[in-house]
């Protein structure tokens, strides 16, 4: 009797649906991310009472929509060029800060 209920054991079936603790074990995505995600109504969850339940196949849908595609080509092409002076320039324009004037000189006109 014993061997029957360890064997029963091992084949246990994973549950349908787990708590934001389980999934985020499983998952590899952190508890606050997954909370956000339901707080934004960008996952499907259950809830029952204040518990929220997910299911697996929830996770794998926001995957799905979520994911970044692999680029293919020539590596050269997806290389990230620096560009510092674009960046100084959108620092200077931050909102609320009003644009810089440009003082065109005597020699330049």
């Amino acid at each position: 009797m014993y061997t029957t209920r360890a064997r029963y054991s091992a084949h246990r079936a994973a549950p349908l649906f787990q708590t934001v603790e389980q999934m985020s074990r499983s998952s590899g995505i952190s508890a606050t991310r997954l909370r956000s995600l339901m707080d934004r109504h960008e996952i499907e969850y259950i809830q029952n009472g204040s518990r929220h339940l997910l299911a697996e196949r929830a996770i794998w849908d926001w995957y799905e929509r979520n994911k970044v595609p692999v680029r293919t080509g020539p590596a050269h092409m997806y290389a990230i060029q620096p560009q510092r002076g674009r960046q100084r320039a959108r620092r200077r324009e931050l909102p609320g800060r009003p644009p810089r004037t440009v003082r065109i000189s005597a020699c330049a006109q």
